[in-house]
């Protein structure tokens, strides 16, 4: 009997790089109100940095190895990154590379220090779970992105289509292609009422752009996620995650 085709097989990998060193912190007075059920608290801090350059290279050096993660596949914020199988080698070679690349930064920092802890786990192609959190994480992106076209805001809109990247690569080839569609209509959009409104004044503007972005194929998309997703919810099969590879890795 054939299996459910909810997402793409994979792998789910939790865990996270993490940063510690070179600025301490301590409060030095701290006063509270309290009246209705209500406080108001007024905190006083202390910083201190033992190496500004230091404090900004580990910062940098984190979101580089973060970002590398995240280009595999979704990253569902408190789930962790969803990886399809046709990534599994770079998978494998940026935990090697993330590895190496943290020991190498410990070896030379004098304040600071760069963690990774990754466990990975493989998924199923049925694994109600994943699919319902990766389901969940589409109807949000989505909603947002609906949020930025009826305020006929670009800015807000770009940023929301960059969180959705990856999600077209875990889920179904059909889904995945409508997500992609979405994604590029979008930003297709957002280009027009760029050029659109470049000569124009404030206010004519905001109707041309509500007007030009409300053309991006999102509204049936999210419907379709709601409806997916109030499906999962209902079921009572939740299969569990088989860990095939966990590790702890310190550089």
């Amino acid at each position: 009997m054939q299996k459910t085709r909810l997402i793409e097989a994979g792998f789910v990998v939790v865990g996270d790089v993490e940063v510690t060193g070179c600025a301490s912190y301590k409060i030095t007075g701290k006063t509270e109100k309290s009246k209705d059920n209500k406080v108001d608290a007024d905190w006083h801090t202390e910083k201190h940095v033992a190496n500004l350059t230091e404090q900004n290279a580990v910062r940098n050096k984190r979101h580089e190895l973060v970002t590398r993660m995240r280009g595999l596949g979704a990253h569902i914020a408190g789930f962790g990154y969803i990886v399809p199988l046709v990534n599994a080698s770079k998978l494998e070679a940026t935990m090697a590379s993330i590895e190496k690349e943290a020991g190498e930064y410990n070896q030379q920092a004098k304040n600071t220090r760069v963690s990774v802890g990754f466990a990975v786990l493989e998924v199923a192609s049925n694994d109600e779970r994943v699919a319902l959190a990766l389901y969940k994480r589409a109807t949000e992106l989505l909603g947002t992105v609906n949020d930025a076209i009826n305020a006929g805001d670009i800015k807000k809109l770009r940023q929301q289509l960059r969180r959705l990247r990856g999600l077209d690569e875990v889920l179904p080839p059909t889904t995945g292609a409508k997500i992609a569609d979405a994604i590029a209509g979008a930003r297709a959009a957002a280009k027009a009422a760029v050029e659109a409104t470049k000569d124009i004044d404030e206010k004519k503007a905001v109707a041309t752009i509500k007007k030009i972005l409300s053309t991006a194929p999102v509204n049936g998309l999210r419907a379709e996620m709601v409806e997916t997703t109030n499906k999962l919810q209902k079921s009572k099969k939740r299969l569990k995650l088989s860990p095939v590879n966990a590790r702890q890795i310190e550089g």
